[in-house]
């Protein structure tokens, strides 16, 4: 039970999250926005660390192992939060993150490939909920954002960021085998923050970005990294580390009810029924997949 709490609260942390960064993406690009929360997330995590010594197990890390944590960071983190931010920035908050949010959806034929976990009754049901809830919201985009060039965009970029989570949920569940969850969390930003750096550096709107950041700007984003990365990647890596892939995914993807609601409170976003009505039914999905009491397999 602790696992699926820690998973819950992950999800409140990411919907926070969210809403913080909303802010911050009126006055900087998705790729600034990821390098400065990812180090004030790793600066939150090293002194969470430093009293407990794991540090200096680094160098005794298996060099098999630092390539797939740094492959699967990139690709988690590094492409699949970029493409978080920028539909975050394209289509808001109340239609990104149910989207994105979907990802347990793409973990479902992942981890029973990989992982070899069962396919279930309810496991189905709680599929088609999530897939009827994600073309839902994605109508809902196309038709409240009809005027921008760019809606589509922010729709599969949503989307694809869901694909890259669904990837990174599964390799680290194999990665947790070996390491501890904290240790890993603080490892993935390490690989991660100097590939972001790289990023930013060779593009000149991204280094004219940089120096014109405001003092609240850099606040906003070191405050997002902390709440999302720093307390809700590492207690979501516990989570994961406590219970199955299957069941921390999904608990995860609660998110939508928690940013509906803060988009609503936070950023006044006008969101219609049709909105809220594919976020509810993506949660029933997840919630679905997160079910026991129907233990009959396909």
């Amino acid at each position: 039970m602790e696992g699926e709490l820690l998973s819950l609260s992950a999800a409140f942390c990411w919907a926070l999250g969210a809403s913080i960064y909303k802010r911050s993406l009126s006055n900087v690009s998705p790729l600034t926005l990821n390098l400065f929360r990812s180090s004030s997330a790793a600066m939150f995590i090293f002194l969470m660390l430093l009293p407990s010594q794991s540090l200096s197990h680094m160098p005794e890390l298996p060099l098999s192992l630092a390539g797939l944590i740094c492959l699967t960071s990139l690709v988690t983190w590094g492409l699949g939060d970029t493409l978080y931010f920028l539909g975050l920035k394209l289509i808001g908050v109340g239609r990104t993150v149910p989207m994105a949010y979907s990802y347990p959806l793409f973990v479902l034929p992942i981890s029973i490939l990989l992982l070899g976990e069962p396919l279930t009754i309810q496991i189905v049901i709680g599929t088609i909920c999530v897939v009827t809830g994600v073309w839902a919201m994605t109508g809902e985009a196309r038709e409240e954002i009809r005027s921008l060039r760019d809606s589509k965009l922010g729709v599969m970029a949503s989307l694809g960021a869901a694909a890259c989570w669904a990837f990174g949920t599964t390799c680290f569940k194999m990665v947790l085998a070996y390491l501890d969850p904290v240790f890993l969390s603080f490892l993935r930003l390490v690989f991660l923050i100097p590939f972001l750096g790289i990023m930013s550096l060779t593009s000149s709107r991204n280094r004219l970005c940089i120096k014109q950041l405001s003092k609240l700007d850099i606040g906003l984003m070191a405050l997002g990294g902390v709440i999302a990365i720093g307390v809700g990647d590492t207690i979501y890596l516990v989570g994961l580390n406590m219970t199955q892939a299957n069941i921390a995914a999904p608990l995860g993807s609660t998110t939508p009810l928690f940013s509906t609601a803060l988009a609503l409170i936070l950023l006044k976003e006008r969101l219609s029924s049709k909105t809220v009505a594919a976020a509810l039914i993506i949660t029933l999905g997840v919630v679905l997949l997160n079910i026991r009491t129907w233990p009959t397999a396909l």
